[in-house]
This record gives structure tokens, C-alpha cells and sequence, in this order.
């Protein structure tokens, strides 16, 4: 933790099913962070647990690990302001994510789930849920196989109606896991470009076309006071986001 500077914010992000700190929907993330700037970056690296192919059993550990961060984390309260702290989950980590909420101190200011696992998890009380944090952002790509369709944050945003497949993923084998990663380089990107996937109020993953109606982006910036149901369309090859360059 030699590198963590006490003045900067602070994001924690925690991988899926079957990856670990190397896999390429991680690095693509903690790429776009430190281009960025002016964070610290931490990275919880569960793949000793992660990557089995029983997914019962990893998804049984993820109550278990997000403790165990939760409990790291008060240890470092030196270095990092838990109240500032953005949790950052994808897949299983963003149920992780949730849980870390739930554990530490304090309440945390954010945190962002990306298409948060389906299998196990809905419905339960395992899930991530909106008052696991001030905010809780979620991203919908896959709902319905792998990620969950619920609205499970304080905010939901429904990427191409947050299903698959998802534009520029196979229409039979392989869509459903190629839209469930899609959610990690839709937010690498909005990393990069803050403007780039711009979203509307929406009903049924339906953008309401009503007067009043204005956008607000999708990223790790979107404002804490935005509540509901938000879509947005993306292109079918990067970059993806249809906003400003």
C-alpha cells in the first residue's frame, strides 16, 4: 500500500466469474483508471476462488469475501477515506461489491455494478442492492442469462434494452457471454470519454419520449441524485458510445 496517496480518491474494483487480476475485461478497467489520473486503484484478486468451474460453489464464497474485504479495508482507513471509496464490481464482484457495503464502517459513497451475476442471486437477499451504498449504479447487458434484468441499484442503466445479444456480439453461440463482458468495455470506455453513452428516463427498457426528458451519462460521475430506470444505444464495435467525442 506504499503507492496509495492519501489525498486522492480512491477505487476498488473486484473481477468475475472465472477471471483473475490478468484476465483482459480487468486490465481494460484498471488501464482506463490509471490513464485517467489522480486515483488510486486497488484491485481485490479472488481468481484462486474465481476461476472453478463450479459455479455453486464460487458463488456460495462471495458473502464470505466480501467480509473479508470489508474487514481489509477498516485496517487501511489511514490511507483510504471509506467515505469516498468507489466500489466497482463486475459480475459475482458486484454482488462482492455489495456486500462490502454492508460490512464496513461506514456507508460508502458509491458503488458501480456491472450486469451484477443472474444464477443464485435473484431472487434472494444475496444480491447487490440499492442501499448498499449512497449511490449504486448498475449496467444491464446480458439480463435474463448471465446478468440479472431487475432494476437493482438506485439507479439502473439498460444498455441496447440490456439484453443479448448485445450489438457486435454472435446471435447464437457465444452472444450471452460476449454481452455479459460487454459491460466492462462499455464503462472502460466511459472512463475515457465521461459523455460518451448519453441515457434517457425509460419504462420497460423503452425510452420515454416526453417533454423534459434530458440526458444525463452513464460513467463513474453519474449524479448521485438520479434515480430509476435509464437506457441508452451503443454502436457494435468500439468505441462504442454514441455521445461526444
Amino acid at each position: 500500500m506504499k503507492d496509495i496517496e492519501a489525498n486522492r480518491e480512491s477505487v476498488l474494483y473486484i473481477h468475475g466469474f472465472m477471471e483473475n487480476a490478468d484476465s483482459d475485461n480487468v486490465q481494460i478497467i484498471i488501464k482506463a483508471y490509471l490513464d485517467k489520473g489522480d486515483v488510486n486503484v486497488i484491485l481485490v484478486d479472488w481468481g484462486e476462488v474465481a476461476i472453478d468451474i463450479n459455479y455453486l460453489y464460487v458463488a456460495s464464497q462471495v458473502t464470505v469475501i466480501g467480509k473479508a474485504v470489508a474487514e481489509s479495508l477498516k485496517k487501511l482507513v489511514e490511507v483510504i477515506d471509506l467515505n469516498t471509496l468507489h466500489v466497482v464490481g463486475h459480475s459475482l464482484g458486484a454482488h462482492i461489491a455489495g456486500h462490502i457495503g454492508r460490512f464496513v464502517s461506514v456507508t460508502l459513497s458509491r458503488i458501480t455494478g456491472l450486469d451484477p451475476a443472474l444464477p443464485l442471486f435473484y431472487p434472494s437477499t444475496c444480491h447487490i442492492r440499492s442501499n448498499d451504498a449512497e449511490a449504486v449504479v448498475i449496467l444491464h447487458t446480458d439480463g435474463g442469462f448471465y446478468g440479472t434484468p431487475i432494476d437493482t441499484g438506485t439507479v439502473d442503466f439498460y444498455a441496447n434494452k440490456g439484453v443479448s445479444p448485445q450489438p457486435g456480439c454472435p446471435i447464437i453461440i457465444g452472444g450471452e457471454l460476449c454481452s455479459h463482458q460487454r459491460s466492462t468495455k462499455i464503462y472502460a470506455e466511459s472512463l475515457k470519454n465521461p459523455k460518451a453513452f448519453p441515457a434517457y428516463k425509460c419504462i420497460d427498457k423503452i425510452i420515454e419520449n416526453i417533454k423534459g426528458n434530458s440526458e444525463i451519462y452513464f460513467g463513474d460521475a453519474t449524479p448521485k441524485n438520479i434515480y430509476g430506470a435509464y437506457c441508452f444505444h451503443t454502436n457494435t464495435e468500439a468505441p462504442y458510445g454514441k455521445g461526444v467525442l
